[in-house]
């Protein structure tokens, strides 16, 4: 099967943190997730983000990484999982925020940038605490989901300049 131009083998629930499901929220989205043929909303199917390409999803919806960007990776703003459970309680919150403003927190591309990969502190607490309190300061000041985007974009900035 083929999924927003990346080869997918079998498909088979496998959940994230905080449970991948769609926002209620009625503001308009820009992220769609990937749509999988044979599947519909009472079907809690659920790609397998272990194996999937995100670099060839990011390259298809976003455009190639940077020029100049060493050893460059798709990397989620916010965790897709976290490691150990400080980091995955701060995934699950955030998660949780984003669905808020009706950003998929893995598949949406407002949560996906281009950065190098192997930087020290790309994957630390540090860097997933400053996401979470950024998100968290939209939401406790009443942004919206323009914001939310900016500050997305912002925060992958920082991510993208670590070296």
């Amino acid at each position: 099967m083929e999924l927003a131009g990346v080869k997918v083998g079998r498909i088979e629930a496998m959940g994230t943190v905080g449970e991948n499901t769609p926002s209620s929220s009625p503001k308009p989205s820009n992220s769609q997730p990937p749509q999988i043929k044979g599947t519909d909303k009472d079907n809690k199917s659920d790609i397998n983000i272990d194996n999937f390409d995100f670099g060839k999803y990011l390259k298809t919806n976003i455009g190639d990484a940077p020029k100049g960007m060493k050893d460059h990776q798709a990397h989620h703003i916010l965790f897709k999982k976290g490691l150990g459970k400080s980091q995955k309680e701060l995934v699950k919150e955030g998660q949780k925020i984003l669905r808020e403003y009706d950003i998929d927190p893995i598949f949406g591309v407002e949560n996906l940038t281009w950065a190098p990969n192997r930087v020290k502190g790309q994957p630390g607490i540090d860097a997933l605490k400053n996401v979470v309190d950024n998100i968290k300061q939209v939401k406790n000041n009443d942004g919206d989901r323009d914001d939310m985007v900016k500050t997305l974009e912002k925060l992958g900035k920082e991510a993208a300049r670590r070296q």
